[in-house]
């Protein structure tokens, strides 16, 4: 990102009031635990999605707190070289530390040179936590999804001469376009946030909408969570990564599911806390992990569930070739039926294909296939009449509401902007 910049922070400085100069700078971050460099020692194992700039999530971290602060270099838009030996440092970064001097960090007594050398991101390209060309001798790099430790922290090896201090604050440098082809490119992975800006453009770039009805089972079920009490923000990070990697895959358009599930969500807190921050994280964390993903095999997948099959598609809303083998006939020309009642094999090109019952309820009873929940047709009195996605009828005499139940249930959807 444009504008990143290092701010004069220093070892006297309070953690809330640091954090707070860092995020105005525009550094994603998280707390850990003083004297660890765990960046989930605070907020969890998915501190991927939880890294931010929101200030007022970021006092309520910090605040009467002595947590240490970890930015997170790669969504903020930055590298870091993390120089541990200096006397093995190669040439290609001793001459842009030389021509390009960034904002520098120097984390041991005694040697100035030894801590973090920080840059912006290639542009165009984002760097992962591989030294590429460079060795690894000298350190390591902090790219994509790497974070450090910044001032006032306490370090891990405050004993032995450990600490955190800025040598050098301002603005952070492009990276010198030389050193940058000596690195390689980062492929995303489930444990990754991805930059603004790639978030902006997998928004732009996913638009198709191949399957536009299936954003309809993610945001059925957010609601259908958030209203039976859930939680909100694993909900919300659930429904996000569920479509966006369906939009990655041409379901329907990436922005519009975004926008969507950011409209629950935020009607869900309420004014609680930031949504729009807290959502933007999940976002970030949301499109990384699609990235990782086949979109090919999804598509597959998706296709193969068209129609819902039979019985067992109606109950757990998954194909029946997920739940029961094929038969070796299933796919060949039927058979005459026979006296008994017919064939047990599907016609040439037909979806539907017979399921035992005693399958299916064995598979309930097991817990092995678990009930949909209906998610349309909201009830006052809590749970719903209807199934996304699926095949519903309304049964009953002359009169009872049938065509009344159904009109309630359309004008709630409408309601609801479907």
């Amino acid at each position: 990102m444009n504008g990143l910049i290092v701010p004069d922070v220093t070892p006297d400085d309070d953690p809330l009031t640091a954090a707070l100069a860092y995020a105005k700078a525009g550094w994603y971050l998280v707390p850990v635990k003083a004297g660890s460099k765990h960046p989930g020692s605070v907020v969890g194992a998915k501190w991927q999605a939880q890294s931010t700039r929101d200030p007022h999530l970021i006092a309520s971290w910090f605040a009467g707190a002595n947590h240490g602060i970890a930015l997170h270099a790669g969504r903020s838009g930055a590298v870091v070289f993390d120089v541990d030996d200096p006397d093995q440092l190669p040439d290609p970064l001793g001459e842009a530390f030389g021509t390009v001097p960034p904002p520098m960090q120097t984390t041991r007594d005694g040697d100035p040179r030894r801590g973090h050398y920080l840059y912006l991101q290639p542009q165009g390209r984002t760097v992962g936590n591989g030294t590429g060309q460079l060795g690894k001798a000298w350190g390591e790099v902090r790219g994509r999804n790497g974070v450090i430790i910044v001032a006032p922290s306490v370090h891990e090896k405050a004993a032995s001469g450990g600490r955190y201090r800025w040598e050098q604050t301002g603005a952070v440098p492009p990276i010198p376009a030389e050193l940058a082809a000596l690195l390689p490119d980062t492929a995303g992975t489930v444990a990754e946030a991805a930059t603004d800006a790639e978030v902006l453009a997998f928004l732009n770039e996913h638009s198709t909408a191949a399957r536009p009805a299936l954003l309809h089972a993610v945001t059925g079920k957010l609601e259908q969570t958030i209203k039976t009490g859930g939680s909100r923000h694993d909900a919300a990070l659930e429904a996000v990564c569920w479509g966006m990697r369906e939009a990655r895959a041409g379901l329907y358009p990436a922005r519009e599911a975004a926008d969507r599930i950011r409209g629950i969500f935020t009607a869900a807190i309420n004014g609680e806390r930031n949504a729009d921050h807290e959502f933007a994280a999940l976002l970030s964390y949301a499109v990384a992990q699609a990235g990782a993903t086949d979109p090919a095999q999804l598509r597959r997948a998706v296709d193969s569930r068209a129609p819902a099959g039979g019985l067992a598609g109606l109950v757990t809303g998954r194909s029946v070739a997920e739940l029961v083998p094929a038969s070796p006939a299933s796919h060949g020309t039927p058979e005459p039926e026979s006296s008994s009642g017919g064939s047990d094999d599907a016609a040439p090109g037909d979806t539907w294909r017979p399921v035992p019952l005693a399958d299916v309820v064995s598979g309930l009873l097991s817990g092995q296939i678990t009930r949909h929940a209906p998610t349309i047709g909201v009830r006052a009195g809590g749970g719903a009449l209807f199934y996304a996605e699926k095949v519903n009828g309304v049964a009953g005499s002359s009169g009872s509401g049938k065509t009344w139940t159904a009109l309630f249930a359309a004008n709630q959807q409408l309601e609801d902007g479907r």
